[in-house]
């Protein structure tokens, strides 16, 4: 699905409304957001989903792509997403922080990290998006 900067950097999308993230902070390509565990965002075996850890990392790191810098209009598409899972988490808070690394003109890399309220480490990413020139 292609992703824009239309909307201002707190703004969400309904799916991601739905999930229960709030938005904590944009700066200098740098993109927070958190989200406090229900019941829903469990597994069979009662830890996150990894669906949620991923989108998560996924709405973080994109809008860390998008930036918050006014008159600013980009938009792209994830091409890639890693994401490697390091610790179960019950309940809580946990606290997502996207980061724009580099970009070329067609590509960008994005980086990370998902941390539990103890500070301890979750989950960690990259990823590449396709830069879209909309015409």
């Amino acid at each position: 699905m292609l992703m824009t900067s239309e909307n201002p950097p707190d703004t969400l999308s309904n799916f991601n409304d739905l999930l229960g993230l709030e938005f904590v902070s944009s700066a200098a390509g740098v993109y927070v957001l958190q989200l406090q565990l229900r019941p829903e965002h469990l597994n069979l075996q009662g830890f996150v989903h990894g669906g949620v850890l991923c989108t998560l990392l996924d709405t973080a790191m994109s809008r860390a792509f998008l930036g918050d810098i006014p008159g600013q209009h980009r938009s792209g598409a994830t091409l890639e997403l890693k994401v490697n899972f390091l610790k179960g988490v019950r309940n809580g808070t946990l606290t997502a922080t996207g980061r724009m690394v580099s970009e070329t003109r067609r590509t960008a890399y994005v980086e990370g990290e998902i941390r539990a309220d103890n500070n301890s480490l979750v989950a960690r990413s990259s990823g590449t998006i396709l830069q879209v020139d909309q015409r």
